[in-house]
């Protein structure tokens, strides 16, 4: 089959996501111990990934012994706080790890090994965001400039290249949109309804959060009946994947998303309220006050990149750019849409990104948590709003965005790449 000139392009942003990550994967430390400088110079025992320590106990308790169950008042709860996360990104590590490279995932000479898994999921994350700006827009610069933004972005670089739940959501979060607007724009099949309910249904099994799914698969099958019947095939194929998961967990938790037992573990986490009562309710979240901590400015910040344990940022002004461009761009893609499809495809993604807000805001009105990464499942959506956007103010010479977004991310990578390790030199012990 011929690839056509834009759809090989997109396959190789992919390949440059891939060829970008495993760097990010190298240069990060693994389960190594160090200092914060950025938090006093307080001890870790781990400096590299956030939670990647948890993520690869999980994977080698698989090899081991198979699926774990959660213990919140575990003893060794450090190491094991991960465990009550969805199983279906750490079978995959498991598969990856036993019979593809044959490691044990916590030994440190598994480093490039582990983390390579997600630097794939991460590149076919990347394709997926390309056909939901391409299927979105009906342009196929606006395909290639969201594949850019997002493939590009160091900070979903650095998390492809980490072991971790999150680029697998990311990556179904983008392939399930994408069959959404499809199917919206161009009409449902019987093989299209039932991949995008298993693709819906399988991020489900991947992490609690890709509940945010539900609401525009709902607008979906409301958008297409009665005209297509079809689409009611996605429904039942989304709820069964994580059908035995639900019930596993209500078996053992006493309810189907495990969320009192992860509530229990997380008592010791930063409370919101504390920080609430030092710096006031607008301090807290907007992150103006005179620590500069707060959830909307480490958010911000760590949009772009935040390395480590959120101990390694940009400079102020790089990260201040970037959202005024990111602003920009949003606000330019929500005028007005022309047809009724257009309509559709907007208030379905519009609705999944709003979603996926209102579970961080949920998240961090309990605890501090100001990490950008909980809201990447929304990056397909993000990436598409900014390409649009900024296609319609370059107007005619919209087919320049692809490159001049490729151009400035990668040398932006290159650059930190080089940064990242003196800066982790300087934290190991």
């Amino acid at each position: 089959m011929k690839l056509s000139k834009t759809t090989l392009l997109a396959v190789i942003l992919a390949l440059v996501h891939l060829g970008l990550a495993l760097p990010y994967s190298s240069v990060t430390p693994y389960r190594q111990a160090g200092v914060l400088k950025f938090q006093g110079g307080a001890s870790s025992q781990d400096i590299g990934a956030p939670d990647e320590r948890q993520h690869v106990n999980y994977i080698g308790h698989i090899i081991d012994r198979g699926l774990p169950v959660f213990d919140p008042e575990d003893e060794n709860l450090y190491e094991t706080y991960q465990f009550h996360q969805p199983p279906l990104f750490y079978w995959l590590g498991q598969g990856w790890c036993e019979f593809v490279f044959k490691v044990d995932p916590r030994e440190a000479s598994s480093k490039l090994a582990v983390r390579s898994l997600n630097s794939i999921i991460g590149a076919l994350g990347v394709l997926g965001i390309f056909c939901l700006g391409l299927w979105a827009s009906n342009r196929q610069s606006v395909g290639l400039a969201s594949a850019a933004f997002a493939g590009l972005l160091p900070m979903n670089l650095a998390l492809s290249g980490a072991v971790s739940n999150d680029p697998l959501l990311i990556c179904l979060s983008a392939w399930a949109l994408a069959f959404m607007v499809r199917g919206l724009r161009y009409g449902w099949s019987f093989g299209w309804a039932l991949v995008c309910g298993l693709t819906i249904g399988l991020a489900l099994v991947t992490k609690s959060s890709a509940i945010a799914l539900l609401f525009p698969a709902l607008i979906t099958l409301i958008a297409s009946l009665p005209k297509n019947k079809l689409v009611l095939i996605a429904l039942p194929a989304a709820i069964g994947p994580p059908i035995a998961l639900w019930a596993r967990n209500f078996q053992l938790y006493g309810d189907p998303l495990a969320m009192n037992v992860f509530t229990k573990a997380f008592v010791g986490t930063a409370q919101a309220a504390d920080f609430i009562r030092e710096l006031g309710p607008f301090g807290y979240w907007t992150g103006i006050n005179q620590f500069g901590l707060g959830v909307g400015w480490w958010t911000a910040r760590s949009f772009l990149g935040a390395f480590g344990y959120m101990d390694i940022f940009y400079p102020s002004w790089l990260v201040g750019v970037f959202w005024l461009l990111l602003i920009v761009g949003l606000v330019f893609a929500l005028a007005k849409p022309v047809t009724d499809e257009s309509k559709k495809v907007r208030l379905a993604m519009f609705v999944f990104g709003l979603s996926v807000l209102a579970l961080f805001l949920r998240f961090n009105a309990q605890y501090f948590q100001a990490q950008a990464r909980y809201l990447f499942p929304a990056l397909p959506v993000i990436a598409v709003g900014f390409a649009f956007g900024w296609s319609r103010i370059l107007g005619r010479r919209h087919a320049f965005l692809p490159w001049i977004l490729i151009g400035g991310l990668v040398l932006l990578n290159i650059v930190t790449l080089t940064w990242l390790g003196d800066e982790f030199a300087m934290r190991v012990r």
